[in-house]
């Protein structure tokens, strides 16, 4: 006659699904664990190699960069093709950007105005990355246009930066070479309006006390 069989307790009914559950999970890693280990170590190379790539790449950027510039300050001829080749390389980077303003900087120097405001348009399009060479940007742009006698695309480069940009650091020397601007196209309205606009803002500035002394000989 058989016997009856034991009745579990909660407890032993507990431990038994846990050994099977670890039983499982030991059966799995064995099956599983060298191709897991496999995954995280090529994962963890490309990352390296990626990483070192980058490094890499940034350093090339950097070279690159600093031999246009060197280029550019020494005034060699080969300055136009070096800053070319970083935005050909480097296209849509930092130093790209760097090297498309400086190319309008350039080119204003060798008088060729339409490709100096082609320059600058592209980097504030395209980059505007940097306060201080987006600020160059637009001001070698609102020059290029006076220098053409556009005087009023002078009016709007610098009345665009006044609006997009009102807490820069730059925002009164913008807002004069606008009352400049509207002083260079005869408008005595806007010129009056912009010199003391500087005058009521910016009071104890160098701007100011130039705007002054306009703004008595309109």
């Amino acid at each position: 006659m058989l016997k009856a069989q034991k009745r579990l307790t909660k407890k032993q009914i507990k431990e038994d699904k846990f050994l099977i559950a670890a039983a499982e999970g030991y059966e799995w890693i064995k099956r599983y664990g060298i191709q897991i280990g496999l995954a995280i170590v090529i994962v963890f190379g490309f990352i390296l190699i990626l990483h070192k790539y980058t490094r890499s790449k940034a350093h090339r950027q950097t070279q690159a960069i600093e031999r246009a510039l060197t280029a550019l300050y020494s005034n060699e001829e080969s300055a136009g093709d070096l800053l070319r080749g970083v935005i050909s390389e480097f296209g849509g980077s930092k130093v790209a950007g760097e090297a498309e303003f400086n190319l309008g900087n350039l080119k204003y120097q060798q008088n060729d105005i339409d490709a100096a405001i082609e320059h600058y348009q592209t980097y504030i399009k395209k980059y505007a990355d940097n306060d201080i060479i987006l600020f160059g940007a637009y001001n070698g742009l609102g020059s290029a246009h006076e220098n053409k006698r556009d005087f009023q695309s002078a009016v709007d480069t610098y009345s665009e930066y006044i609006k997009k940009y009102k807490k820069s650091l730059f925002i009164k020397m913008v807002k004069f070479s606008l009352a400049r601007a509207y002083m260079l196209s005869e408008n005595k309205e806007g010129a009056t309006a912009a010199f003391q606009d500087i005058i009521d803002n910016y009071p104890n500035s160098k701007e100011a006390e130039e705007a002054k002394y306009f703004i008595n000989r309109l």
